[in-house]
């Protein structure tokens, strides 16, 4: 069993209080301001987070999920997908991000084509195709799978 009470504020990241009874953190046993993370802060969590992944510190990586879904943070929706797609904690981000990128006037950058890979802009472009054509069109899970969700 571990605790951490009254740690100091790291930069602009909230002092937090964790308690967790089992090895299952819960909303109730996180104590987090909420706040406007800076561009800084944001790259700090992303780093501590692929860390706590990498080395499977389980709960320091859901202490960060409960951190930036809290806060504002303001990933753009190329962050959120490839993030949300490679890590179950943050699978929600996926449908939303999808959906504003296959959605948005301006096209994608070489730099955002780059990150994406071929698979993932294959289903990107034939997603947006699919919404011009029927403005309507929500992507279900099922389109998304093969190329967004690793298990």
């Amino acid at each position: 069993m571990f605790k951490f009470k009254n740690l100091p504020t790291v930069n602009s990241v909230a002092t937090v209080t964790v308690h967790p009874s089992n090895s299952k953190l819960r909303p109730r046993d996180v104590n987090i301001n909420r706040q406007k993370l800076g561009e800084k802060e944001e790259e700090e969590i992303l780093r501590l987070f692929a860390i706590a992944d990498r080395y499977a510190f389980d709960s320091i990586r859901k202490h960060l999920v409960a951190i930036i879904d809290v806060n504002e943070v303001d990933f753009d929706p190329i962050q959120k997908l490839l993030i949300g797609s490679e890590h179950d904690d943050l699978r929600h981000w996926v449908i939303p991000a999808f959906q504003e990128i296959v959605k948005r006037s301006k096209g994608l950058t070489v730099d955002e084509m780059s990150k994406l890979g071929y698979e993932r802009l294959a289903v990107i472009f034939t997603a947006r195709e699919r919404f011009l054509k029927e403005p309507h069109f929500e992507p279900s899970n099922e389109i998304l799978s093969t190329a967004f969700y690793h298990a």
